[in-house]
């Protein structure tokens, strides 16, 4: 581990307590967010050699030591598992595991789940995430996960008609999983290797390795966002900038969020080796936001924006409750992309109170004249308002 932020690491620790004799690979990480607990997931071959199980072990003293390794599939040891991810809550008290799973040998890869409410001690039964469990015989694997604010979301590659990305989401501390839906919005687009995150707001982003323009530039990184926690998702975007450079694979993403909504993805790409043979590692980020345009009157907040349509500068004018003015105020302006171009965070004196826009972007450059959405955001209530800016 690091404790100067990534200046250096301290020396490595094997983590599994098996013979070096067996294969162990595929890790994956989670850490409550006082670092005391650490928990780490991979696939382990102690037990048969073809037929891996799911492992875990953790750690209550900050990487220091780890305690013995639990095995976190319940099956009969007869069946394949691989591909483990993990999350954990905040305390560390709840751990989450997904995996791909073939015991069903009737119906082929499954994703399945498991959960410890013991701070990893024990894990619970095992059930597929996926509905098609016991319905039909194609491939459902490769799973990624991520916890916030609980809510557990899993999505995975999925070969059922249509094929390609799907998610489920948990509210209801991993007991159970909803609807599966439908990520990518090709039927080529496969959803493999997918990664996933989301903020605060309940905004969900989803990065995968996709197949729609393999005839032409071969494998490129897909983007999908829902602005709804996972219900529904926006049409799919394109990250690498190499269209053109026939047959350049892109592969393993990996995507992140930061508190201001700002999102980076990291990939491996061979667009630099005539044989595409050798990888790169790229990375890209931005700001995706969908806007909605409404005003919900239920919430504490309540703005408007003076003079609209303005032509070099408008005053937003907010209230935001008796009592809320303990509370920041995030206020976002996005053009009619959805891409974010001023963003203000405020921590007002009263319950109502004005800001002035001079038609800036964040580097002070005036943006150009159009639509454009205002977003105000405070303890959790969100309104959006159209404004137009002209000349």
């Amino acid at each position: 581990k690091s404790t100067n932020s990534g200046g250096s690491f301290t020396s490595p620790i094997m983590v599994n307590d098996s013979a070096a004799v067996y294969h162990q690979k595929y890790p994956a990480i989670a850490v409550d967010s006082s670092g005391q607990y650490i928990f780490v997931v991979w696939q382990d071959w102690r037990n048969v050699q073809y037929e891996p199980d799911i492992y875990f072990s953790r750690s209550t003293d900050g990487g220091l030591t780890f305690l013995p390794s639990v095995r976190v599939n319940d099956d009969l040891d007869t069946a394949n598992q691989w591909y483990p991810v993990i999350a954990c809550d905040n305390s560390g008290q709840n751990v989450y595991v997904a995996w791909m799973d073939q015991r069903d040998t009737l119906h082929g890869w499954d994703v399945y789940f498991s959960r410890s409410t013991d701070y990893g001690q024990t894990f619970e039964p095992n059930y597929p995430i996926n509905d098609t469990a016991t319905t039909g015989n194609t491939p459902q694997d490769y799973p990624s996960i991520y916890y916030k604010n609980n809510i557990i979301y899993v999505v995975w590659h999925d070969g059922r008609d249509p094929s390609g990305g799907y998610f489920a989401r948990s509210i209801d501390n991993g007991v159970s999983f909803g609807p599966n839906v439908r990520v990518t919005d090709d039927p080529w687009a496969t959803g493999m290797y997918s990664s996933i995150t989301a903020d605060d707001s309940a905004n969900v982003y989803i990065i995968w390795r996709d197949y729609r323009n393999y005839s032409t530039y071969g494998h490129d990184i897909y983007f999908a966002f829902s602005s709804d926690s996972g219900q529904t998702f926006n049409g799919n975007v394109l990250v690498n900038d190499h269209q053109g450079i026939e047959n350049a694979w892109d592969w393993d993403p990996s995507i992140c969020v930061n508190d201001s909504g700002k999102v980076f993805v990291a990939w491996s790409s061979t667009r630099n080796d005539p044989s595409f043979t050798n990888f790169d590692i790229y990375c890209a980020s931005g700001n995706y936001v969908g806007i909605e345009e409404y005003h919900n009157p239920q919430t504490s907040l309540a703005f408007q924006c003076y003079p609209n349509p303005f032509i070099r500068m408008t005053n937003l004018i907010c209230g935001i409750g008796h009592g809320a003015e303990k509370n920041p105020v995030s206020v976002s302006i996005y053009d009619a992309s959805g891409r974010m171009v001023k963003s203000f965070t405020l921590n007002p004196l009263h319950s109502a109170f004005s800001i002035t826009w001079h038609g800036d972007d964040d580097y002070g450059q005036e943006v150009p004249e159009g639509v454009y959405f205002i977003q105000f955001l405070c303890n959790g209530h969100k309104s959006t308002e159209k404004i137009v800016k002209i000349k």
